[in-house]
């Protein structure tokens, strides 16, 4: 094979297993993300509400009822962008009224819940990007 050549049996092995990890490994790990988030939330209004609150079931049951609603919409482009606003809101109201908190205390939660997860994203956006160097060199 010659120098700067493509192997195209590769490229497809590659794609394949692109393909395959886009196709059942990513919604599988989006589900699990989901399910650690409403734990971390739940922790969070816990800490900040005190014991006198309604339980995971409640957390559980708001969060999929705010996420659910505007997944509908999110695949139209303006409206997904509007839907991200409106999953907010409903998330915030229904945790609210549920919980019975009053909004400073949910915004605190919903806040750091939402520090922690862009920490997250940036250190793996970090890490992503030496590894990617590493290989081009």
């Amino acid at each position: 094979m010659a120098s700067g050549s493509l192997d195209t049996g590769l490229l497809l092995r590659v794609l394949a297993i692109v393909l395959f990890a886009s196709l059942v490994v990513l919604p599988v790990l989006f589900v699990a993300g989901f399910f650690v988030s409403v734990l971390i939330l739940h922790a969070l209004i816990r800490l900040i509400a005190g014991q006198d609150q309604k339980g995971l079931p409640a957390t559980l049951r708001v969060s999929c009822y705010s996420v659910g609603a505007p997944v509908a919409v999110a695949w139209i482009p303006l409206a997904g962008i509007l839907a991200v606003f409106y999953c907010f809101y409903l998330h915030t109201t229904g945790l609210k009224r549920v919980h019975r908190i009053s909004t400073s205390r949910l915004l605190g939660a919903t806040l750091i819940l939402t520090t922690l997860l862009l920490v997250l994203a940036a250190v793996v956006t970090v890490y992503d990007y030496a590894l990617i160097r590493e290989v081009v060199k």
